[in-house]
């Protein structure tokens, strides 16, 4: 059923997960079921059926998939996944992150079966592809902390499909929006001045009929975004599908994201962007351009799965920077996924364009795993663009790069060094750097390319 652009909220009561140790989500619109996958979850010897949704890629010309599947549902204790595939018996099967340490089991009929025993992100690569029909499931803890549906601050997305227009909504300060199991809600938010917002529930926001930037630009509209003094954002559990531009950008200080998972293609739809003092955390992202912006004092960024697709840096620590920053902390990542092909500016999992003025400092990397092979490891540099606001390059000082493994190999040389006359890369520490089963103590074997002229105190530690 699609409702109209104008949602009733604030009456009735609060619905809940249902009363199981498993609740696969409800199916938002039979059109969105993947014509690939069939997914049952076994416990405590009941068998239930589990939605797998599917979404075309939105930039097929450069996107080496053109879907993705997924199922969704919240558990307790252990469940048993059962897998089939339209496409072929499954021979072989990994479910990553491989930190998990989950083995499948192939089964004699061509199925996969594999358990949990506690939440979390995940891709299944079948049959040695992970870009041919990419399945991901997500598998939640129950839901709590339900906002009241009688409050009228709460705006409740109950089970169904909603197109809210083309215009993003508003958003006041103190705003609920909760999106239900089995709510797709198609739609962009935009709040100004808009502290104390939450986002949650386990439903989705689509944009998926909005058309992306034009060529050069970056006018369109964001999935969701919140400006000016927008503190205390909180997000939980929605899972953000097809934005045109960034999935969540939010001006504020203090916002606490965790458990959302974005899935988006265009070479704008970075993840997201946050303020000062804010964390990200239990999240997975895979989109086509930067995951995380680390732009903002004492950012906390930790136990997220990342799948990055074919632009964009995993880990952005500078795009034109012109405003200090100091004091992040990112840790107990699992990039399980790394689709660079080609060459440009912003190819790494770790990297900066510095085309500002501000003095960066105090980052720490640390227990990041990165499934290989990739196209580069760092590209650290100082450029000015277009998009530059000042005529000269800071400094980005005292990084720490700390237990970092790399599973396979790395393709292009890693680069520090700026391009312009100004700009400087100081103190920056490699410790326990391992490269397709390489410990790295020394640049050379990594293959990387330090400018002498504009780095200084460069270290590889074991």
């Amino acid at each position: 059923m699609i409702r109209s652009a104008i949602v009733t909220w604030g009456l009735g009561a609060a619905v809940g997960m249902i009363s199981a140790a498993v609740a696969p989500y409800p199916l938002p619109d039979p059109s969105l079921r993947s014509p690939i996958y069939t997914i049952t979850l076994e416990q405590a010897g009941q068998t239930m059926a589990c939605p797998v949704l599917f979404t075309r890629a939105q930039q097929i010309a450069t996107n080496p998939h053109h879907d993705t599947s997924w199922a969704a549902f919240a558990f307790t204790d252990s469940v048993t996944l059962n897998l089939t595939a339209a496409h072929g018996p499954i021979t072989s099967a990994r479910v990553l992150p491989s930190s998990r340490a989950i083995t499948p089991v192939l089964q004699p009929d061509g199925s996969l079966s594999f358990t949990l025993d506690r939440p979390g992100q995940f891709a299944i690569e079948i049959n040695g592809r992970m870009d041919e029909h990419p399945l991901l499931v997500f598998a939640d803890p129950p839901e709590t902390d339900l906002p009241d549906r009688q409050d009228p601050k709460v705006r409740w997305f109950g089970p169904g499909v909603y197109n809210l227009g083309n215009e993003p909504l508003p958003i006041a300060a103190g705003e609920t929006l909760y999106l239900a199991p089995g709510a797709l809600v198609y739609g962009r938010f935009k709040g100004i001045d808009a502290s104390d917002v939450r986002l949650t529930g386990r439903g989705i926001l689509a944009g998926t009929p909005y058309p992306p930037n034009p060529p050069n630009t970056y006018t369109a509209p964001h999935l969701f975004e919140l400006r000016g003094e927008s503190h205390r954002f909180q997000a939980d559990g929605v899972t953000f599908l097809n934005s045109p531009h960034y999935n969540l950008l939010v001006r504020g200080r203090d916002a606490h994201v965790q458990n959302v998972k974005m899935i988006a293609w265009w070479f704008s739809t970075d993840g997201l962007g946050v303020g000062a003092n804010s964390i990200v955390e239990d999240s997975f992202f895979k989109v086509s351009d930067d995951t995380f912006k680390l732009y903002y004092d004492n950012m906390i960024v930790r136990r997220n799965v990342v799948w990055q697709m074919d632009n964009g840096m995993v880990f952005q620590l500078s795009w034109n920077l012109n405003t200090n920053a100091s004091g992040i902390r990112v840790t107990d990542i699992d990039v399980i996924r790394v689709e660079h092909y080609r060459e440009a500016n912003n190819r790494a999992v770790f990297g900066s364009l510095h085309g500002g003025s501000a003095d960066l400092s105090d980052y720490l990397f640390e227990d990041i795993r990165i499934e290989g092979p990739i196209w580069r490891l760092v590209k650290l540099t100082a450029l000015q663009t277009s998009w530059s606001r000042s005529p000269t390059s800071g400094t980005l000082s005292d990084l720490r790069f700390r237990n970092i493994t790399v599973t396979g190999p790395v393709r292009q040389p890693s680069e520090i060094k700026s391009l312009e006359d100004t700009g400087r890369f100081e103190d920056i520490t490699f410790e326990n750097l391992t490269v397709d089963g390489q410990l790295i103590t020394d640049p050379r074997p990594a293959d990387f390319d330090i400018d002498p002229h504009s780095t200084s105190n460069i270290r590889f530690l074991p």
